[in-house]
């Protein structure tokens, strides 16, 4: 079998467990993260920071690796395995400097999602335990978890949570009521106290 012909491509996206590659002939190219590879996370991190020192030029006709021309101008053959995770305590401000909003969660992208959630809010006597996780997506270094929980025992509630592992981090939340009405929304704000971490 001849090697693949070098094609450039770059790192697209990563929604609900599936990794997406940019072609250079502008085509789209996905593969499931359990398919993206250890060594191969690395490159992925780079390409979320904005890095383009590596390029994958190719993967074989049975997804099992890929060819990454390096910085150097070697081309490396790497396996592929990953899965996208978000996992870490940490808790912020959404409303007021005196009240925090304290967020708890390891989260998986693989097929099914899976793993869990918890954030509570005492100026609301809010709650929120997540009983399954609808999908994991990354954009850039922001990951949106989606999923449903309980408030307060209350079953049925739906929840959108936006990480971003940075300097500083920072997370936001939407929860809506079963009948999809929203019972609380606060926008990303910087955290306080903790750490979130977005791996690969």
């Amino acid at each position: 079998m001849p090697p693949p012909t070098e094609r450039p491509l770059s790192f697209s996206s990563f929604h609900s467990g599936v990794v997406n590659f940019a072609m250079g002939d502008g085509s789209v190219r996905g593969l499931r993260s359990s398919e993206i590879g250890a060594d191969t996370q690395r490159w992925l991190l780079f390409q979320q920071l904005g890095s383009r020192s590596e390029e994958i030029t190719e993967w074989d006709g049975q997804n099992t690796s890929v060819h990454v021309l390096t910085d150097t101008g070697d081309v490396v053959r790497l396996p592929l395995d990953a899965v996208l995770r978000v996992r870490g305590t940490a808790s912020n401000n959404p409303e007021t400097s005196v009240y925090r909003g304290s967020l708890t969660l390891d989260v998986s992208g693989s097929d099914p999602p899976a793993g869990s959630l918890r954030y509570y809010y005492g100026r609301r006597r809010l709650n929120l335990v997540s009983t399954s996780i609808g999908a994991v997506s990354l954009d850039d270094q922001t990951a949106i978890i989606t999923g449903m929980g309980t408030v307060n025992g209350v079953p049925g509630h739906q929840f959108t949570v936006a990480i971003t592992d940075g300097a500083p981090d920072a997370f936001g939340i939407d929860i809506r009521r079963p009948d999809g009405t929203t019972l609380f929304s606060a926008g990303p704000a910087n955290v306080k106290h903790g750490n979130l971490r977005i791996t690969l």
